[in-house]
């Protein structure tokens, strides 16, 4: 998160992709500006295969997020990012660069939209391996990335359930989950309820991001928020990927 909201801070997120658990003790977390960087931390820290670890100048509102998040405060030293382009680079105690990634702003991410990986086990200075969050909370600490994926399917797949639904608070089937899997990464969806006669009854998403896959809920309710009459309604779902 390089362009955090007024009155929050920044934070970068470590996943551990290797095959074994990892100390961080004495690591230390640099941009451009300094490169060298300073310690994250002076104590063992152990990070366990495939768990993430959130580094940050404080606590700040780091707990809105769902989750038990492991936080690391790094109160000196924490590097200040440039919203326009800036490098992170991450080193051991011994100084080895551990990684690094040199971003721009044109890669993804915004005021309050953290910028995520999209596959932790490609290059990292790839481009196209990066992208904003969708999460609707602008980011996803200590937990998978919003646009996650490591095998991008080949066609467009869209999964309704259940079919028929019945919004009519019984507790049984109140809502419509509508899933999708796109051939691509990175793109924009817009997801329309219509009725049998042709009238947009609900937009769920209009030109939303989007990662690979991604569920919706819909709970029957038109635009003004009154549950629709029981009838066959229509999904209109288009994706679109960036040149």
């Amino acid at each position: 998160m390089y362009s955090p909201f007024t009155g929050e801070t920044e934070w970068v997120e470590i996943f551990n992709a290797g095959k074994e658990t990892v100390d961080i003790k004495g690591w230390m977390l640099g941009d451009r500006n300094k490169p060298e960087g300073s310690i994250i931390i002076e104590d063992s820290y152990p990070v366990f295969l495939d768990d993430y670890i959130v580094i940050r100048k404080d606590s700040g509102l780091i707990f809105d997020f769902d989750g038990n998040i492991r936080v690391i405060i790094m109160s000196k030293g924490f590097p200040r990012f440039n919203n326009d382009e800036d490098d992170v680079i991450l080193r051991n105690s011994e100084g080895i660069i551990i990684d690094s990634l040199s971003y721009e702003s044109n890669w993804g991410g915004d005021r309050g939209v953290s910028l995520e990986r999209i596959n932790p086990y490609k290059d990292t200075n790839n481009r196209d391996n990066w992208g904003s969050c969708v999460e609707t909370k602008g980011g996803t600490p200590g937990k998978e990335n919003s646009i996650y994926s490591v095998i991008t399917p080949s066609k467009v797949s869209i999964n309704i359930s259940p079919n028929p639904f019945s919004p009519d608070n019984d507790g049984i089937d109140d809502y419509v989950t509508i899933s999708y899997f796109l051939p691509f990464n990175k793109g924009y969806i817009k997801i329309e309820i219509y009725d049998v006669s042709g009238r947009l009854v609900k937009r769920l998403f209009n030109n939303e991001p989007t990662g690979s896959a991604r569920s919706v809920i819909w709970d029957g309710r038109n635009n003004e928020g009154k549950i629709l009459p029981i009838g066959i309604y229509i999904i209109y779902f288009e994706a679109i990927q960036p040149e």
